[in-house]
């Protein structure tokens, strides 16, 4: 190599929790490199994709569902569950799908492929989620030929199955990277558990209520409710318990992604509390308490599966405490322009380091100041004299005018010329800014 510094930018999955982490350090050839250490610490982003969100989401509502179906098969009596056999070994098929599909984009996120697969630290975590599953798909496809005094225990190896792939996932993700990862990993895992037994044991109700003897109901609902109460105070107190660790502060609720996602979870977990005592008054009170009961449980499941699809999306979402965005932080980088006439941008970018940031973009009448929403945002990234760079990063729309996007365009220390292009159905117009990253700082360090 000739004689010069170097800066080379890395990207790489986390074998922790599945996210990118991005960074760069520069190295002297004959020289020495522009700083004692020359290194940028990495920095986590999200992951967010469709085929990440959407098999993690069939790999949560299926593992609830076997967590709750099974449950409620050996709290009715295995002798009035036969409804559940079809859809629990296909809730099991499903969960192997998810673990395959969380695998896969993992690996597309990588830019690896499934060739390379146990070269990386990808396998384990495959590993340990597939074999779970798979036993338990074997123990619940065996189960109906067996005797009745087998089955049981067969049944309970499937749960403690899915259980244990569940751990395997809570151990792979955002907990394994915290202070205490035993805890953590642990809080999350009960999480799940309780999360399973209620929502999925209601789905599993709706199918065999009906199946079980009219004289019994009252005492089965009363035990679920119990079940129900027991497991809403877990998931309270485990979600309460994670959020603080992952977040850090009430500023990190209310103005972080990760945050508004935690927020809208938590309005669907009161939804299903409030249809639960809806439930329970309609058992107490009604004339047809099994339509009623259907009725009502069909809603909480409806908003469970929406509770589980936000926690999918979650874990493919990097917390203020792996972004090096939380609060104790720098301030962002800020960069402010004009096109003189229609428009006025200002740039955030935060922490403002060479690596992966995130980029928000206000855009505000230049005449009232009012926010501009109808419009499409890109940013154009050219380094330095313009001779590295020419990437761009299409920001996402979050009302009032604001736009934002995670990336690594910025990748190297200095200066960086960035055009911020805003169209809207009757003008494009490109506003030019200068950024300059930073040195990382302590507070900035993962």
């Amino acid at each position: 190599m000739a004689r010069g510094v170097y800066t080379v930018a890395w990207l790489t999955v986390s074998a922790s929790d599945g996210h990118r982490v991005s960074g760069s350090f520069e190295f002297g050839v004959q020289v020495a490199p522009l700083t004692a250490l020359a290194g940028e610490p990495g920095a986590a982003t999200s992951a967010l994709s469709v085929i990440a969100v959407g098999a993690r989401a069939i790999f949560y509502v299926s593992i609830v569902l076997l967590l709750g179906g099974i449950g409620v098969a050996f709290l009715v009596g295995l002798e009035h569950a036969g409804r559940l056999r079809v859809p629990l070994i296909a809730a099991n098929l499903f969960a192997v799908v998810g673990i395959v599909g969380i695998t896969e984009g993992q690996l597309s996120s990588s830019g690896s492929g499934w060739s390379h697969l146990f070269d990386t630290s990808l396998s384990g975590a495959l590993v340990t989620r597939l074999v779970p599953a798979l036993v338990g798909a074997v123990a619940l496809i065996a189960a109906p030929r067996l005797s009745q005094r087998t089955q049981r225990p067969i049944m309970a190896v499937a749960w403690i199955g899915a259980a244990l792939s569940t751990l395997a996932d809570a151990a792979a993700n955002h907990a394994s990277t915290e202070a205490v990862p035993i805890l953590s990993v642990l809080l999350q895992w009960m999480h799940i558990l309780a999360g399973g037994l209620w929502v999925g044991g209601l789905a599993a109700l709706i199918l065999v209520i009906s199946a079980t003897p009219s004289e019994g109901r009252g005492r089965l609902l009363e035990r679920f409710a119990v079940i129900s109460i027991a497991c809403l105070l877990v998931i309270a107190v485990t979600g309460v318990l994670r959020s603080v660790a992952a977040i850090g502060s009430w500023q990190g609720l209310v103005t972080t992604v990760y945050g508004a996602l935690v927020l809208a979870k938590v309005a669907l977990i009161l939804v299903l509390a409030l249809l639960g005592a809806a439930n329970r008054l309609n058992w107490a009170r009604s004339s047809t308490p099994v339509k009623g009961f259907r009725r009502i449980a069909r809603a909480q499941v409806v908003a469970g599966a929406a509770a589980l699809v936000l926690s999918a999306t979650l874990v493919n979402v990097a917390p203020p405490s792996a972004t090096g965005l939380a609060f104790s932080g720098p301030a962002p980088l800020v960069a402010t322009g004009s096109d003189g006439n229609i428009l006025r941008v200002r740039l955030e970018v935060s922490p403002g380091i060479a690596g992966d940031n995130n980029f928000t973009v206000a855009l505000t009448d230049y005449s009232t100041g009012s926010p501009i929403n109808d419009a499409t945002v890109t940013l154009g990234f050219v380094y330095g004299a313009g001779t590295i760079g020419g990437s761009a990063l299409e920001l996402t729309s979050a009302g009032q005018g604001i736009f934002s996007a995670n990336g690594a365009n910025l990748s190297l220390r200095g200066a960086w010329s960035v055009t911020a292009q805003v169209q809207t159905p009757k003008w494009i117009y490109d506003v030019y800014l200068q950024v300059t990253t930073r040195r990382p700082t302590s507070s900035a360090s993962p």
